[in-house]
């Protein structure tokens, strides 16, 4: 268990928790995601509400994402330029995923990136639950990435392609019974509303992603956690 935590801390976060990284140890840790990301999610929101005594709520919203970001290492965002740059790009699905792993971001990923944290920081300032809302959708995000990796399938020898062989059914459950307690600080609807966000956009990018990228490559999955991060706090507005 505590390896397993040190596995999915250490994977997720910049925390130093003196993990020895092996991805596939990572990926049998995948579990424990969801309880990462309520963490997180709960370490923003303590922010939020700290500087919500020196600042607007406009600054600290943006601090308390920019802190978010920064704690798991631009990892996900990275993720998402990168899915972005492979979408917008003309061509077979080896080509996109060519575009994918280029070091220089183009107009497409600049653009995803833009406009997700856009609507992300939107979505804090204009949310009156904010507190239980980011650790809801960082767990929401965290389990998206799990479901992820179970429903796709490999496009190629990586990072992504051993999550995708490693999450099996007993370790989605596993995620899912962790993932319920963070539903379960909302009002009954609105945990039906994130739940029914993450998988569903889960579902659209996997989607997307096998049809044009024939799988499921790591930068997928960490654009999984970014969209529906955004995606669970803009339904929690509703």
């Amino acid at each position: 268990m505590i390896k397993a935590l040190r596995n999915a801390f250490g994977f997720l976060t910049i925390i130093p928790v003196g993990m020895d990284f092996d991805t596939e140890d990572v990926a049998k840790s995948a579990w424990l995601f969801p309880l990462v990301g309520g963490f997180l999610g709960l370490t923003a929101a303590l922010i939020y509400e700290l500087l919500g005594h020196l600042f607007s709520d406009p600054v600290s919203a943006g601090i308390a994402l920019f802190a978010l970001l920064v704690l798991t290492g631009f990892h996900h965002l990275d993720g998402l330029l990168d899915f972005g740059d492979g979408l917008m790009r003309v061509g077979s699905a080896k080509e996109r995923r060519s575009a994918m792993k280029d070091v220089n971001t183009g107009v497409g990923g600049f653009a995803f990136g833009f406009f997700v944290l856009l609507i992300t920081y939107a979505a804090i300032t204009e949310n009156t639950t904010i507190f239980i809302s980011l650790i809801a959708a960082e767990a929401s995000a965290k389990f998206a990435m799990v479901l992820g990796a179970f429903v796709g399938k490999p496009s190629h020898e990586g990072m992504g392609s051993i999550f995708t062989k490693i999450v099996d059914t007993r370790l989605l459950l596993l995620a899912l019974i962790v993932y319920i307690p963070f539903l379960a600080i909302l009002p009954i609807e609105m945990g039906l509303l994130a739940f029914a966000m993450a998988v569903a956009s889960t579902l659209i990018i996997t989607f997307i992603s096998l049809k044009l990228f024939k799988g499921v490559p790591g930068d997928v999955l960490g654009a999984i956690n970014e969209i529906t991060r955004m995606g669970v706090l803009v339904v929690l507005l509703v």
